[in-house]
């Protein structure tokens, strides 16, 4: 969900694109999936937030290596309206206090507008930052709360059975506790993604994209001992992981909660392998639907919330309460929605759009 980038790189919005697909089933999962998800599902959906911040930071990193002298204006202007997005989603979808549940478009506009100081270290200072920001706060978790957060209920009244209530959609809230105390524990501890350690991934992955031409000419997931260990230690984590208990907050059974030490150890081979795979894998025609949908990928994440509220507790009555059915037509929506845009982005109307208009259909 990064800026949009004036030449387009084809496998960064394929990584978008997945990023997209994992991130429907993880938002829809907590509302309308009934049975206790597996292991795999849960590894399936833990790609989403990840990927997201990791392509986000790695393509700021290449932007700012091409547009030095509008680097620090453009980078303010686009972290405001990031956080703005995410306040106006909370208010209006989820109906909660702002920056309560730490949201990742928080996260997100805060790296980038942090970003220009960052990229003003040398390139040692600015590693060892982000691996500070990574591994230090692991202490952290020890303050974890999982039982931040309680389930506001909803009732829908339905055609379907002649008006009455059948179907309960949970909402997220605060438990009542809205002090700023509670707010800055949920933005670097216990939040969906708190500062540590989300911030350091971010910076480790825009630090990746500032060198992204020396690493892309060093090859590095060619070097056959890099890629056998990186799989190793992933695995070997995932093992470990399958075997722990890994809390189910309101539904949302990824494996961060909470971001300990061998959770990132595994997210962080994983980003080795989408950062660093070759391109040309990434854009072949086969991943076309994904980088579609790459293309539109805020504008997505804000037409997602609301059919999840707004139209699709109807369509999970309709049929029978199924959620594969129900997610089958979510993604249909989703990519119909995203080759519209897809289609509005080769007009000339859309080249002569005004700038907050090509960010949020176009970023």
């Amino acid at each position: 969900m990064s800026a949009a980038f004036s030449t387009r790189l084809t496998y960064i919005d394929s990584l978008r694109g997945m990023a997209i697909m994992c991130m429907l089933n993880v938002n829809l999962s907590p509302f309308f999936m009934m049975e206790q998800p597996s292991f795999l599902f849960r590894v399936f959906i833990s790609i989403a937030a990840p990927t997201f911040i990791a392509v986000s930071g790695f393509l700021l990193g290449i932007i700012k290596e091409k547009e030095h002298f509008f680097f620090m204006r453009k980078s303010l202007i686009r972290g405001f309206l990031f956080i703005v997005v995410a306040v106006l989603i909370d208010l209006f979808i989820w109906g909660i206090v702002p920056a309560t549940t730490m949201d990742i478009l928080y996260l997100i506009g805060i790296a980038v507008i942090i970003s220009p100081l960052v990229a003003k270290l040398s390139k040692f200072w600015h590693f060892v930052l982000a691996m500070f920001l990574i591994v230090f706060p692991l202490y952290m978790v020890l303050g974890y709360n999982d039982e931040i957060y309680y389930l506001r209920l909803f009732h829908f009244n339905s055609s379907f059975s002649n008006g009455d209530t059948i179907h309960i959609l949970s909402y997220f809230n605060n438990n009542g506790d809205i002090s700023i105390t509670r707010m800055l524990h949920s933005w670097f501890v216990d939040g969906r993604f708190p500062i540590f350690p989300w911030l350091g991934i971010y910076l480790m992955c825009f630090w990746f994209g500032i060198y992204f031409d020396r690493m892309q000419k060093a090859e590095l997931i060619e070097n056959n001992y890099q890629v056998v260990f990186a799989l190793v230690v992933m695995i070997a984590g995932l093992i470990y992981l399958s075997h722990s208990d890994r809390l189910i907050r309101l539904g949302s059974s990824e494996l961060y909660y909470p971001p300990d030490f061998v959770y990132l150890v595994v997210a962080m081979m994983f980003l080795y392998f989408i950062l660093f795979i070759p391109r040309y894998v990434l854009e072949h025609r086969i991943f076309c639907p994904f980088v579609i949908m790459g293309r539109s990928s805020l504008i997505l994440y804000i037409i997602h919330f609301l059919l999840i509220v707004h139209v699709l507790p109807y369509i999970y009555l309709w049929v029978n309460k199924s959620y594969f059915w129900t997610l089958c037509f979510f993604v249909v929506v989703m990519f119909l929605i995203a080759y519209a845009l897809y289609l509005l982005k080769k007009t000339k109307a859309w080249r002569k759009s005004p700038f907050i208009v090509r960010f949020i259909f176009g970023s």
